[in-house]
């Protein structure tokens, strides 16, 4: 039974990394998501290994599911950009340059900060709202994606 177990896990993780890729690449653009009893006919697998790797792209933001809607692909805005999947299938599409240079971008802006966030915190903060506004204005998609969850953290009475 765990050889089976860990059989399905193989599977749920490739079919995932499959489709992520293909999502990813644009290869669904311009068409509907295919069912789970397609993916599961189109893959070889069960329906169950497909309902599982289309739970693991929900969560990277790559999908959502609607009753009586379906399974879409979200917009590339929605993606968890920092999950280590997407970043890797981001980078191996064409035309990825722009998005690296801005993860580049990204890493140098925040990796002095976090050397220097404990004498910070000793000193005023930004109001949440003026942070989130800031990490928008940049336009950079990692930092914008922080700005969603700024005003939860600076805005919270926790020390």
């Amino acid at each position: 039974m765990a050889a089976g177990a860990e059989g399905g896990r193989n599977l749920t993780f490739a079919l995932a990394e499959r489709l992520g890729g293909d999502i990813v690449a644009g290869r669904f653009a311009g068409r509907a998501f295919p069912t789970e009893a397609e993916l599961a006919k189109l893959h070889g697998v069960s329906r169950s290994v497909v309902r599982e790797a289309v739970k693991m792209l929900t969560a990277k933001g790559l999908l959502g599911a609607w009753p009586r809607r379906g399974t879409r692909i979200l917009p590339p805005e929605e993606w968890n950009l920092l999950d280590p999947d997407i970043l890797k299938w981001v980078s191996q599409q064409d035309g990825c340059g722009e998005l690296l240079r801005q993860l580049r971008e990204f890493l140098t802006a925040i990796l002095p900060c976090a050397a220097a966030w404990k004498a910070a915190c000793a000193e005023q903060s930004p109001s949440p709202e003026l942070a989130a506004d800031l990490l928008r204005a940049t336009a950079n998609p990692f930092f914008v994606r922080l700005a969603a969850i700024v005003p939860g953290v600076l805005g919270s009475r926790a020390p």
